[in-house]
């Protein structure tokens, strides 16, 4: 079903799949480039135990894979998103630990403070930043608090759009974060060339139009996490 349709927040763009589960899947309709590079980039966070949204590839009807506005039809290969219950904007009880960060902008000693304080992963929008700048990002993910007081990065779908950035990342000269950084780039240089083709390979059946093997680029993040290495880690 369509997104918009009595879903606030969601653009109408987007859609609701139904699993036989009863497990509800966000399909954002941006195509097999996009999705391919969503998947992979949390192929490789969940790999280094950040925090990020679960996908799989769908290929859907070609009839139902018409956007709802100005933007003519959509591919018949898409991503379907996880669909998790995200925090209300405003804290749920007296003890809630939402009160942490509504309405902040945070330093880094204040993100551990309050996933100490009881948001699961917050840490995660540090590192999940760390590795989206291996992977040059266009533009910085976003994310979400869930119901359950955890952090998930979401909308990776910009992700491997240039030659990793990682001196563009913010967090780099802040007080604390560079052993954070250099764990980061251990985990990623010890995912095996092997397991970095299986994840940048997409199902029998799924073709990715308009767009690259991403294999190249996610062995690209590698080198960039050891050459940082070199420099930084003792």
């Amino acid at each position: 079903m369509p997104a918009g349709d009595g879903l606030s927040g969601l653009n109408p763009d987007w859609w609701i799949g139904v699993a036989p589960d009863s497990r509800e899947w966000l399909l954002k309709m941006t195509g097999s480039f996009c999705s391919y590079r969503e998947h992979l980039f949390a192929s490789l966070a969940q790999k280094l135990g950040i925090s990020c949204q679960s996908s799989i590839y769908v290929i859907i009807d070609k009839n139902n894979a018409i956007l709802r506005r100005k933007s003519g039809d959509a591919e018949t290969f898409q991503l379907a998103i996880c669909l998790m219950d995200e925090h209300a904007n405003l804290p749920c009880s007296s003890e809630c630990a939402f009160r942490q960060v509504l309405g902040k902008e945070m330093n880094f000693q204040e993100i551990i403070e309050a996933r100490d304080a009881g948001l699961t992963n917050l840490d995660d929008l540090v590192r999940g930043d760390i590795l989206g700048h291996l992977c040059g990002q266009l533009e910085p993910h976003g994310n979400f608090i869930t119901s359950g007081h955890e952090y998930v990065m979401i909308d990776n779908e910009r992700m491997f759009a240039s030659a990793p950035c990682l001196h563009q990342c913010q967090w780099l000269d802040e007080e604390g974060v560079r052993p954070v950084v250099i764990d980061v780039c251990r985990q990623l240089v010890r995912i095996t060339d092997h397991d970095l083709r299986s994840m940048a390979t997409v199902p029998d059946g799924f073709t990715v139009m308009n767009g690259r093997d991403l294999y190249d680029d996610a062995c690209a993040a590698k080198e960039a996490a050891k050459e940082y290495l070199k420099v930084f880690d003792d």
